[in-house]
This record gives structure tokens, sequence and C-alpha cells, in this order.
């Protein structure tokens, strides 16, 4: 019984002790990810963007064309979605449609999503540029792996 006893502790007490190292050389990385940046896992707004990459010279000139992309797109986004809405809107209160308002609005946001998506492209080059020129952007991260008490219960957790 003293074995099976002792045999259950070390082997709870060995799964549940997790030895993780942070991942210190990812601090200070900058990513892109859903139209905004992240440094550090948390949010950064434009302006931090653009005042983290001026040791850059070349990430903090593609995170300035990035923003002035989103600036105009988002200009034309909004033009174009109220052309529509002014077109379709006269229909709903009983007038005609005018349909030279929607076209206009469809037109508008068409160029709203090239600009979109050349300024995801910018921000994402950006990115990759101020991160290859950090002294330890270029090192893998490490394999972890955990055995013990996880979120859910008892298991097995693989982090890369």
């Amino acid at each position: 019984m003293k074995k099976i006893l002792l045999l259950l502790f070390t082997l709870v007490f060995a799964f549940s002790v997790q030895a993780q190292q942070t991942a210190g050389y990812t601090e200070g990385l900058l990513s892109f990810g859903n139209g905004e940046f992240f440094q550090n896992g948390m949010r950064i707004k434009m302006a931090d963007a653009i005042r983290i990459t001026q040791v850059n010279e070349e990430a903090n000139e593609l995170v300035r064309k990035a923003r002035t992309n989103k600036v105009v797109g988002d200009i034309m986004g909004y033009s174009g979605s109220f052309a529509i809405g002014w077109g379709i809107g006269g229909a709903i209160a009983g007038a005609p449609i005018e349909w030279g308002w929607i076209g206009a609005g469809a037109g508008l946001i068409g160029l709203d999503l090239l600009f979109q998506n050349s300024f995801s492209k910018k921000a994402q080059l950006a990115t990759e540029v101020f991160n290859a020129n950090m002294p330890y952007g270029s090192m893998k991260t490490p394999v972890e792996l955990a055995i013990g008490v996880q979120k859910n219960g008892f298991g097995l957790a693989l982090n890369f």
C-alpha cells in the first residue's frame, strides 16, 4: 500500500510541476494581424507602431505608407457606404431607387478594398522588415512539453 501511495504521490508531483521558460527573445517583436499591430501580445495603436519603428527607417516608411492606405481606404469605404445608403434610403422613403448613387458607392467600396489590401500587405511587410533587423528576431521559438494539470483537467500540452 505504501508503494502505491508513494508511486501515486510521485506521479502527481512530477506531472504537476512545469518548468516553462518565458521566451524573452520575442520581447519587442512587432506583429500584425486582423488589421492591427501587436507587440508582446498586446494591441498597439498605429501611432505607437510608427514610434516603435523609428529605429528602422525602411520599416518606419512602410508603416507610414500603410497608415496612408488605411486612412484613404476608410474615407472611400465610409463615402461608398453613405452613397449606397442614400440611393436605397430614397426607395425606403417612397422615391425611386437612385442607381447612380448605388453604383458610385459600389465603386468607392471596391477602391476601399484595394486600399485595405495594400494596407495589410505593407503592414505585414513592415513587421517582417522590423523583426528581421532585431538581434533576436531570427531565433526559432522553443518547443515546450507540459504534462500535468491543464485548463480542462489532467493532460499533455505541446507549445511551440
